[in-house]
Formats: structure tokens, sequence, C-alpha cells
């Protein structure tokens, strides 16, 4: 039955790209206009069915789950729909395919400059037909950089649409940050933004410095999605048996910024083949306990292509979703420069973190979050197998968060308290 709803859902989601492409080359913006309304979620119900106002949340992992849980704090009567991105990026291939992306959206000549209001225009007339037959009021997006969306938000600005911004590629160190800055004032354009929410006050004063918001428009929320992190670890018990819960280290973790403009070369590869491989021969050691590796979307090939052929039973490799879900009867978490670190720290669980390998380039080190008394730090294969055993047997967690832990929390993710979810709704709310 599974594999029949699948194939289904496969099939007709097809069929809807293929209409989609096709009113899109054609100019059938109607057309669009349905398709678009046809594939829309409903996430949450306002209660009020022809008062209320209606939201578009245009979906992105990690997003998504910041606004579910914000939307647990919504008091105005708004209904909420997630809606796939690449019905955007449709329009977006037509006018602008490989002329602009995410690390560059100047418009370098005339016409990328006339290709851009085109597809704002063209935009423009699927949304007008959008409003018109179906209502919307507000876009919800995720990063200031997103290509396909920048147009988008000039074209609901057009049409009367508000354009909401929380974005959520708040990880950066303070060295990171200052190559944002540079990146966002040389190679972005202001565009329409109606609020900003951001994780911490780094993003806010790169985004300020950068000149592509103003003050009034950024408010620090902290991650909304930390709020079950906290939940979590104020409603659970010890685990009944221990689990380990790796989430795999990216290659180019922190570091994107520095390739962009640089064209860096050295990276964590090496670091995420050692901590990889030091795991599976730890899951051999312990064939009782449960390892979970947690892939990242873009970079799961890289991140399996580590693993050696002699992969135990007891491991498991997560491809979808988030990693949060996993967290909840985890004992200990191995991560690296990743969002999912900070959660399993606000979660109570014990990370380990092995940011003192010397698989870590001296280049990189500043773009790597010291996490200090918050993890455990091994510094070579020996000790990493030596706490992991050690944790594992244990079996624990922490129910209180340390001074020291609230801060890092609060510092990178601006989320020690359990409540960004109310600041995010607020934020939201203000502006639609």
């Amino acid at each position: 039955m599974f594999s029949l709803n699948f194939k289904m859902k496969s099939f007709l989601i097809t069929c809807r790209d293929y209409i989609s492409k096709f009113s899109t080359r054609k100019n059938l913006h109607i057309l669009t206009a349905i398709i678009w309304r046809i594939s829309l979620r409903k996430r949450h119900n306002g209660g009020y069915k022809f008062k209320g106002k209606k939201v578009i949340i245009l979906s992105r992992l990690g997003g998504n789950e910041d606004v579910e849980n914000a939307l647990k704090n919504s008091i105005k009567p708004y209904s909420y729909y997630l809606f796939p991105r690449s019905l955007v990026k449709h329009i977006f291939t037509i006018y602008l395919d490989g002329l602009v992306s995410d690390s560059d959206y100047r418009s370098a000549t005339s016409n990328i400059k006339n290709k851009k209001l085109l597809y704002r225009k063209h935009l423009s007339k699927v949304l007008f037909w959008f409003k018109k037959l179906f209502g919307l009021d507000a876009f919800i997006e995720f990063n200031i950089t997103y290509y396909p969306e920048k147009e988008l938000a000039e074209a609901s600005k057009l049409n009367k649409i508000n354009f909401i911004l929380l974005h959520k590629e708040c990880l950066m160190t303070e060295k990171s940050a200052k190559l944002w800055v540079a990146t966002l004032k040389e190679r972005h354009l202001k565009f329409h933004i109606d609020g900003i929410s951001v994780y911490n006050k780094i993003s806010k004063d790169a985004i300020l410095g950068s000149g592509l918001s103003s003050q009034s428009e950024i408010v620090v929320t902290g991650c909304s999605r930390m709020d079950l992190s906290h939940n979590q670890r104020l409603d659970r018990q010890n685990p009944v048996k221990p689990k380990l819960v790796y989430f795999m280290i990216q290659n180019t973790a922190g570091i994107t910024q520095k390739q962009n403009r640089e064209g860096f070369t050295k990276d964590f590869e090496s670091l995420a083949k050692k901590v990889t491989q030091n795991l599976v021969k730890i899951a051999h050691e312990v064939p009782n306990v449960e390892f979970f590796f947690k892939t990242k979307t873009g970079f799961s090939d890289m991140q399996v292509g580590l693993l050696s052929d002699n992969i135990p039973s007891n491991i498991k490799i997560v491809y979808e979703g988030a990693g949060h879900d996993l967290l909840l009867d985890a004992s200990v978490v191995v991560g690296f420069n990743t969002t999912a670190v900070f959660e399993a720290i606000a979660s109570g669980c014990q990370v380990v973190s092995p940011e003192l390998f010397s698989e870590v380039p001296d280049s990189l080190k500043d773009y790597v979050f010291y996490l200090g008394d918050s993890a455990y730090l091994p510094r070579s294969s020996s000790e990493f197998r030596d706490i992991v055993l050690d944790l594992l047997e244990k079996n624990k967690f922490n129910k209180y968060l340390s001074s020291s832990k609230k801060k890092l929390l609060d510092d990178v993710l601006g989320n020690s308290d359990g409540n960004s979810g109310k600041r995010t709704m607020k934020l939201i709310e203000d502006n639609i």
C-alpha cells in the first residue's frame, strides 16, 4: 500500500510539474495560478474561512519547522499553507537560469537586468490571478539570498501582498559574518521585505551592515524550532536504552562564504571521514546500541560515501526530514559546526564534538564554533572512542542547562528560554 501511494504521489507531482512548466512557457498565468492553488497544503486553519487572511510558506526544511512551532502561539485568525518552491523556480528558469545564484544576484549586464524585470512581470501576473481567484495576504520565506524569490518579493509588493523573511541561515562565527556582509554588499541588491526575523545579533548586524534592510525591519527572535528541544529536555526521563545520533559532518560546514569568495579548497572532508569511520568501529564494539547517522540534504552522497563497506546492522542511515525527532530518546549526539549540535544541547543530550581534532585545518579554525564546557571535545580517535563508550554506558541526559550552556544557546541561536516561537509568531502577525 505504501509503495502504491508513493507511486501515485510521484505520478501526480510529475503531472503537476509538466502542466506548470507548460503554462509558464505559454504565458498562461491563470492556469499557473490554479496549479499553485492546488499545490498548497494547509498547515494551520485560522477559523474564518472567508474573513481570515491567507499566508503562503515557501517550503524549506528547517524553516518549515520554525513556522510550525511558532504557529502554536498564533492569535489572529490567519490560515497558513505550505507551497513547493519548485513551482516558482519553473518560472525563474525561463528567464534567469544560470545567470544569477544565491551567492551572486548582481545585474552584471543590461540583459540580466531586463530579464529580471520580465521575470518579475510574469510573477506579478500570476499573483494577480492567484489573489483574485483565491486570496493571498503574505508570503514567508527563509533566506535573504534565495535567488528565485527576490523578484517574487517585488511582484508581491506590486500586488499588495506582504513578504516576510524568517532568515534561518544564521549559524556563523564573527569571521564568517564579515565575509557574508561583504558578499551581501557586493553581490546582492536590496529588495522588498516587510519584516525580518533572525536567530542572533550577529546575523542582524550583518544584514544591517550590508544595507539590505533597516533597523526597524529586523527582530532577533531566536531559533523557533529549538523550543521543541527545550520541551524535550523538560519532559523526558533517562533513556531506556542507549542510543547515539550522528549528524554526519558536512565538508563545507560554516565555510561556504569563504569558498565562494576566495575559491578556497580546504574543507572538513578529512575530519568527516575520520569521525564517520571511528563511529562505525565503535558500533561494531557495541552491537546492542542503536546508531543513527543523519545525512544533510544536498550532501548525502558525499557523507554516505565516507562509510566503509562493513557497516554493522545497528547503524541506520536517515536521509529525510529534520533531525529533531531523533533527539527524543538519544543519549549521545555527535556533530560538528551544525545547528543540530545546539539543538542537542538544548534537549539535554550528551554532545561530543571533534572540533579539536588535528583534521580541522588551522586556516579554518576561525569558522568553527568552540563549544567549551557545553560539550565533550576529544582531541584524538582514542579519546573520542573512550568518551563515546563511557557516555553510552552511563546513558544519561541533562535535565537542566548550566549558565554556560544558556549563554552559548543565546549567543548562537538566540534561544535559551524556549520562547522563540512566541517571538517569531509575533513578528509574523505584526507584518501581515
